[in-house]
């Protein structure tokens, strides 16, 4: 049974190989393409989501997925999206398993990080959603047809959104329940 922190994470997996696999059909020009106000081109926008999900997956006790000299500016975007594949797949399988509350840490130069997994968790997915908007926002310049990515998208690509029409009358009967 799924938790909704597996399906958080879910989503996030869902999205980044959306919008990754969208970008790969890109030509040469589109993909060199940089606006003001987004992290940057759409391969290092890509690179940064996925090389930070790395640092998450560590920073809440997880092995490292690759080694710390990926040279990242030259990776295709098809061997992101792979990357993209097994991070977010051990995200899914550690946060669950992480306390909230437990403590973490990392060094960095002369500086000391200590933090509860929490934050970790939450920022691995507001990173996911702050970097494919900004990519959401390259492709809008393009002209390129992009997909919403919403979390209702993410249900009905997996079965759980149902629509059904409903006449007038059992709608407005809805409406009346609803205010009761």
């Amino acid at each position: 049974m799924s938790t909704l922190l597996d399906r958080q994470f879910e989503f996030n997996l869902w999205a980044n190989i959306e919008i990754i696999n969208l970008c790969a059909s890109l030509n040469a020009d589109q993909l060199a393409v940089e606006i003001p106000g987004v992290y940057g081109r759409i391969q290092p926008t890509i690179a940064h989501l996925v090389h930070g999900e790395g640092n998450f997956l560590r920073d809440l006790g997880g092995d490292a997925l690759w080694p710390d000299e990926v040279d990242w500016d030259n990776l295709t975007l098809d061997q992101l999206c792979e990357m993209a594949q097994q991070s977010g797949t051990a995200l899914r399988e550690i946060a669950g398993a992480v306390a909230p509350d437990s403590r973490r840490e990392f060094i960095e130069e002369d500086d000391q990080y200590v933090f509860p997994a929490w934050t970790v968790i939450n920022q691995a997915i507001n990173h996911g959603i702050e970097h494919r908007t900004q990519l959401r926002l390259l492709l809008t310049q393009l002209g390129v047809p992009h997909p919403g990515q919403s979390v209702w998208g993410f249900a009905e690509s997996i079965g759980a959104l149902q629509i059904r029409r409903v006449s007038q009358k059992e709608h407005s009967s809805t409406d009346l329940e609803d205010s009761q």
